[in-house]
């Protein structure tokens, strides 16, 4: 009989096979492959702080032979989780093992928001997102290799405990406006209109978000001479302690789940950065920049895409709030694309931002061998419809 339970460092060994098995040396999640990451987490202390961490990592378990594992990474501070690394051998799939798994969390977590990635070459685990209420919000193109290049979808579930601290989005560009209102008429027919409805469950904490009418503000036209970076310092010692030592002059700072391990400083201003040296994806996870010096923050952004170019890294993200269609203006500028619109994910004292992720596309997306529900793909289309226009954008510019 298969046992789920909670897994801890005794279990160390046994799950680090497991992933080995199945995926080899491809697969890259640091949870897995940093060892002192993944003893946090099983073991529920920081290496840094030394405080007892929210983490749970569950597993499934045949004969004393482990045969499923799902980490979920919870910051309780934040009201905030993310479930990922979903694993179970494949002679085991089939028996509901991942459904158990998750269900496990699900029944031992209780937070504002559950958040997950997955990966689009198979439907399973999006079927079960949907089952639970997640709802999609994006998709990121080309996000993590595992064997190639895959696109990932973004789900979650928000509580009612988080739209009701929601802050209201007063103004929006029209790109932010698209990429809201495909989710916001997904909403309606989801849960006003649709399939859960005949649950009976109350669902009116969504009525003020769909309703908003946020006004429709232009992209700022910019008279910045663009500059190359001439000036690069690369650190990559103590970076974990000098961005938590930074963090409250910092912006764009939220990135949930991840720790720096690259600090870029240049005449325009510094970025701490996650790299994954494995899939090659990058996380922006601060800036250092004054705020009333847009030239700057301007040419930072323009210069980073670059910078982490040489890196070779092969996705750069980063989440910015969806309340500032300033600094939204300048990413489009240079060239990021708005993949995600993911309400009340950011926290703000007693009430909760939404957010708008963007990614830079270093390699044109491909969307082959895809199992999406029908629901995200109006996203895919519009970022494809981004990605069209940013290199209609450059022509343009340099023709």
């Amino acid at each position: 009989m298969i046992k789920i339970q909670k897994a801890d460092i005794k279990h160390k060994k046994d799950i680090k096979n497991l992933y080995q098995k199945v995926y080899g040396s491809f697969y890259s999640l640091p949870e897995v492959q940093d060892d002192e990451l993944m003893e946090e987490i099983l073991s529920g202390v920081s290496k840094l702080s030394k405080e007892k961490t929210d983490d749970l990592w569950v597993i499934a378990i045949d004969d004393k032979e482990i045969v499923g594992s799902l980490i979920f990474r919870v910051n309780k501070d934040i009201s905030l989780c993310k479930a990922m690394g979903a694993i179970v051998l494949p002679e085991y799939r089939g028996k509901g093992i991942f459904k158990e798994m998750f269900e496990y969390g699900l029944n031992n977590i209780d937070v504002d928001i559950i958040y997950a990635l997955t990966r689009t070459i198979s439907p399973e685990p999006q079927k079960l997102l949907i089952k639970y209420d997640f709802i999609p919000l994006g998709v990121f193109p080309n996000v993590r290799r595992v064997y190639a290049y895959e696109n990932h979808g973004l789900y979650a579930l928000i509580k009612a405990t988080a739209f009701n601290k929601r802050k209201k989005v007063e103004k929006m560009l029209p790109e932010i406006k698209n990429l809201s209102n495909i989710l916001k008429d997904l909403m309606i027919r989801k849960f006003l209109l649709g399939i859960f409805k005949q649950e009976k469950k109350d669902y009116s904490y969504l009525e003020s978000f769909i309703s908003e009418k946020s006004m429709i503000v232009y992209r700022e036209k910019f008279n910045i001479k663009i500059r190359e970076a001439k000036k690069i310092d690369i650190k990559v010692i103590n970076v974990e302690k000098e961005y938590i030592n930074s963090i409250d002059n910092l912006r764009f700072k939220f990135f949930p789940f991840h720790k720096p391990n690259f600090k870029i400083t240049t005449e325009f201003g510094s970025v701490f950065l996650h790299l994954n040296m494995i899939d090659k994806h990058c996380a922006i996870m601060g800036i250092d920049c004054p705020k009333e010096d847009v030239e700057k923050l301007y040419n930072l952004f323009f210069n980073i895409p670059y910078i982490v170019d040489k890196l070779d890294a092969r996705y750069l993200e980063i989440i910015s709030i969806a309340l500032n269609h300033t600094n939204h203006s300048i990413l489009l500028d240079n060239g990021f694309i708005p993949a995600a619109y993911f309400p009340c994910l950011i926290p703000e004292k007693n009430q909760r931002a939404d957010a708008v992720v963007f990614f830079y596309p270093y390699n044109l997306p491909h969307f082959k061998n895809m199992f999406v529900p029908d629901d995200f793909k109006p996203y895919i289309k519009y970022v494809y419809s981004m990605i069209i226009r940013k290199i209609n954008e450059e022509l343009e510019t340099n023709l």
